[in-house]
């Protein structure tokens, strides 16, 4: 059985963890998240711009949590794909969005306005909104699911069109099997990189982040493996196996410069030479 070498990369990947697992315990549910770091982002003129938005992230949130409440109460909710998993990246997009003022001044990163950091948070939110459990039969069929879901929610709450033409894209990104390709075509763009193709790539880190973090991540690994075997989805029991976890791996992109603030990249590129 392949061993995972976890010795210098394994203790950085650890300190994310224990920083990401400090927020999730702080954070009950989703709602908490988002208005901890809505409170630490915003002055009262800028809060008073963004109320539109604001309150169709709450509309999102209520949406989401209630549909992970009525799915457990009905024994249909998935093991992975759930109000938790949401919860999860949103924290794990603040941490990489945390690296903006750490950035090299030459960096080819364009930074986000703070309200496209709110469209890209309804991205994050509703990226796996009414997720059924398992894997697509068809290129984005999931993805596409939550993002009409999503943009149903954001166009009643009369968000401008092209802003949730720019949300819908960014959670249609989230198939995990192409994202090898979307990281392909972002470092191929550099400096030309659009604001929507950084906000597809950075969700897309968000949306791993903690199943690549050493304990927590299997434990991910679990529950995916349980929501596979509910789903009937083909060889779930690999997803348990060290080997099905070097796969996984292979499979995960870092690319920003604020995963590269934090060691991602090349972490994860060396777990994979030494595994």
């Amino acid at each position: 059985m392949t061993k995972i070498n976890t010795s210098s990369n394994g203790e950085l990947l650890g300190a994310l963890e224990i920083r990401f697992l400090a927020l999730k315990s702080r954070y009950p549910m989703l709602k908490h998240v988002f208005s901890d770091w809505l409170s630490n982002q915003v002055d009262a003129t800028r809060a008073s711009k963004e109320a539109d938005l604001v309150q169709a992230i709450a509309v999102l949130i209520e949406s989401v949590e209630e549909d992970s409440v009525n799915r457990k109460a009905s024994q249909t909710l998935p093991p992975y794909h759930n109000a938790e998993h949401a919860k999860e990246v949103l924290i794990a997009l603040h941490i990489l969005l945390e690296e903006d003022s750490r950035l090299a001044p030459n960096t080819t990163w364009d930074p986000f306005t703070h309200r496209e950091k709110l469209l890209l948070t309804c991205a994050a939110i509703g990226h796996d909104f009414l997720h059924p459990g398992g894997i697509n039969r068809e290129v984005k069929e999931f993805e596409e699911r939550s993002a009409n879901a999503v943009e149903t929610i954001l166009t009643q709450c009369h968000i401008a069109t092209h802003e949730v033409s720019w949300v819908k894209e960014i959670i249609l990104a989230t198939d995990f099997d192409q994202v090898k390709s979307l990281h392909k075509h972002y470092k191929n763009h550099g400096k030309k990189a659009s604001k929507l193709l950084q906000a597809q790539i950075i969700l897309t880190e968000a949306d791993v982040f903690a199943s690549v973090l050493p304990g927590y991540g299997r434990q991910l690994s679990r529950k995916l493996a349980e929501e596979f075997q509910m789903t009937k989805t083909p060889r779930a029991e690999d997803l348990l196996t060290e080997e099905g976890r070097l796969r996984f791996l292979e499979k995960v992109c870092f690319s920003t410069p604020h995963a590269s603030q934090l060691g991602l990249n090349n972490i994860i590129s060396n777990i994979i030479k030494l595994g």
